[in-house]
């Protein structure tokens, strides 16, 4: 329901508009384009015919303050170079302008809508093709304002055009009302359709700041298509870090505002981290450039760098952002040649050879290798041979702090080869062209957003990847991108050295559910029994994945059975009854594996599954299921009649 209320047309003593009235206004309006002019100089390039001919006050704005339409109107209300006016005092000098053009009867008003106040200007010119012009001056974009100014326009019939001097946008809205035009003061920007209505408010904004409003589109055609996702309305528990990321992922000046734009997401498996990455993307999809690597891709890839860059490459196209360099590039360092082919008996042999080297020796075959074959081919493979391939596989599933000194130089060597950077700054290079097409063309450009889940089976390359190439590079940084990493742990537990990124960094660590959380989710899901939403949050730990699997279940046999099922899914079916015995324990370590694994040669690759498990936590010396999830296996294990 609107509230509104509208003062008669005219000007009072005590209507804040009325500047007239007001000496500061009065000082303010006397020589305001001459000091403009005295300040900045004749210079830069006239604005040229932005309102038409229809204007005879036109020719007199652009023949004087015009000669300054290089200035940005934003930086210069940043510097303090123009008054920052608010929309009250807009209205009043947009009034007083209109008034000494004497182009008809000018009449002014306030009204409010939904509790905030908006200004009122109407013209109605003089003459035989006269027509009627409403202006409203407001702070911000809304649902509501939309309403209002339709109903104006529904009750007046004779109104020849509507436009609208808005403070700033409201960032959430990706569409404009197709009847009238918009002027965002903060941003200089003008959006939506022409007419006298739009042309006034130019001439005006040329007399009063020396600079044409730049003309843009709201926001890309098929963004704007792809309609956002309505929010989950059982979203709960997170609405403090949406809102943090999405301030960043809506900023059109993340630098300018000191927002945050690499963010940590790190919780135990089912604590809801790709429901958070997913409900980001679907929401500010018209906004976002998004590119999203997880788990099957870094499978995909097959612990291959490149190979990770092409599929990269991949996700910004289905994205609408087209990688001709890059894509060219690619083709000619990872391709199959018929010289490749030749040589493959050698390459066989090399592999032989690093499967029993390593160290200084496997490092001067490398040298060989590099001389006899081309440098793309051995970036490509030879590490792998030497044993960074190996190293991923073993180490991508535990910390990536824990690599040998001869691993690390490995990845140094690799992270510093001239296809990584080529292809790295290739595909920095094609999005930003991407980027700064967005930029010149509209007004709510799309940001590019980097999100990678499941982060801890990314391996460490990936990771100093990350860290030391990409988000290092300063053509990547001035794109102004957000980038969403998701894991198990923090990223300062992969590396101290993410350390070098805190100013620009966010760690946020999701937690189950608490009780009154537990109770108004399932309350959104249709459980409003008492009794039962105790039942499920005790057993499910406020696991925010066990309570959606468990809130449409009745019996607790059938819960258990289920839950149970569905942790076991992301392991091997050789692991599963293990996984059930080691529960038994109250944590483990790898003594304690070997005594329930037989034989006993299995004890480490099987404690090595255990400890990738996503439902698995490393405290006080030792690993541990989830509380929860113990209880869980001890329950099935049960079930299953183990004694």
């Amino acid at each position: 329901m609107q509230n509104l209320s509208t003062d008669e047309p005219g000007k009072s003593e005590k209507d804040p508009s009325n500047h007239d009235l007001n000496p500061v206004y009065r000082a303010k309006k006397s020589g305001l384009t001459r000091n403009l002019l005295d300040k900045f100089g004749q210079g830069g390039t006239a604005a040229g015919n932005v309102a038409g001919t229809t204007f005879q006050t036109l020719a007199n704005a652009v023949g004087s303050t015009g000669q300054i339409a290089g200035l940005v109107l934003a930086g210069k209300l940043n510097r303090g170079e123009v008054p920052n006016y608010g929309f009250a005092e807009l209205a009043g000098l947009f009034a007083a302008w209109l008034e000494s053009q004497k182009r008809g009867e000018v009449g002014r008003s306030t009204a409010t809508v939904e509790g905030k106040a908006i200004y009122r200007v109407t013209l109605k010119e003089s003459g035989f093709l006269s027509g009627d012009y409403l202006f409203i001056f407001a702070g911000t974009n809304s649902a509501a304002l939309a309403s209002y100014l339709k109903a104006q326009k529904a009750g007046s019939k004779d109104f020849s055009g509507v436009a609208l001097v808005l403070q700033e946008w409201d960032l959430r809205r990706f569409s404009l009302e197709k009847d009238w035009s918009y002027f965002i003061w903060c941003g200089g920007v003008r959006l939506g359709k022409g007419g006298a209505a739009p042309d006034y408010l130019s001439a005006w904004l040329i007399d009063l700041t020396g600079r044409q409003f730049e003309k843009r589109d709201l926001i890309e055609d098929e963004p704007k298509r792809r309609a956002p996702a309505r929010p989950d309305a059982t979203f709960t528990g997170r609405g403090e870090v949406l809102e943090v990321i999405s301030r960043s992922v809506l900023s059109t000046d993340l630098a300018g505002q000191g927002l945050p734009w690499l963010f940590s997401i790190s919780s135990v498996g089912g604590a809801g981290k790709s429901y958070l990455l997913n409900l980001v993307q679907q929401t500010y999809s018209p906004r976002l450039l998004s590119a999203r690597l997880d788990h099957l891709d870094y499978t995909e890839a097959n612990s291959d760098l490149l190979n990770l860059l092409g599929l990269l490459a991949a996700k910004f196209r289905q994205a609408g952002c087209p990688t001709p360099a890059f894509d060219k590039l690619y083709r000619q360092i990872t391709q199959s040649t018929g010289e490749a082919e030749k040589k493959r008996k050698k390459i066989d042999f090399a592999r032989q050879v690093g499967q029993m080297v390593s160290g200084a020796t496997a490092r001067k075959i490398a040298v060989q290798l590099s001389k006899t074959f081309n440098k793309f081919w051995f970036v490509k493979h030879v590490p792998g041979i030497i044993g960074v391939g190996a190293s991923i596989i073993e180490i991508g599933v535990d910390l990536f702090g824990q690599l040998t000194q001869e691993q690390q130089e490995e990845i140094d060597t690799l992270l510093g080869s001239q296809p990584v950077q080529d292809l790295t700054q290739t595909l920095i290079s094609d999005i930003g062209k991407f980027v700064s097409q967005q930029q010149e063309k509209y007004y709510l450009w799309r940001r590019p957003l980097l999100v990678f889940d499941t982060y801890e089976q990314a391996g460490p390359v990936v990771d100093q990847w990350l860290r030391t190439v990409l988000l290092a590079n300063p053509a990547f940084r001035i794109l102004e991108p957000v980038v969403l990493v998701a894991g198990r742990f923090e990223l300062l537990t992969y590396d101290s050295r993410w350390s070098d990124f805190q100013g620009s960094l966010r760690n946020f660590r999701l937690q189950p559910f608490n009780y009154n959380e537990t109770a108004e989710y399932l309350y959104k899901l249709g459980v409003t029994d008492p009794r039962r939403v105790a039942n499920l949050f005790e057993l499910t730990g406020g696991l925010p994945l066990f309570l959606h699997l468990a809130a449409n279940l009745n019996s607790e046999a059938t819960i258990i059975k289920v839950l149970a099922e569905r942790l076991l899914e992301e392991v091997d079916p050789e692991w599963r009854d293990g996984f059930l015995e080691m529960a038994v324990p109250d944590g483990f370590n790898l003594e304690t594996v070997r005594k329930y694994t037989n034989p006993k040669a299995q004890a480490e690759p099987f404690f090595d599954v255990l400890r990738a498990a996503s439902f698995a936590e490393y405290r006080g010396g030792m690993w541990h299921f989830l509380g929860p999830v113990r209880q869980i296996f001890l329950r099935y294990r049960e079930m299953k009649g183990h004694p």
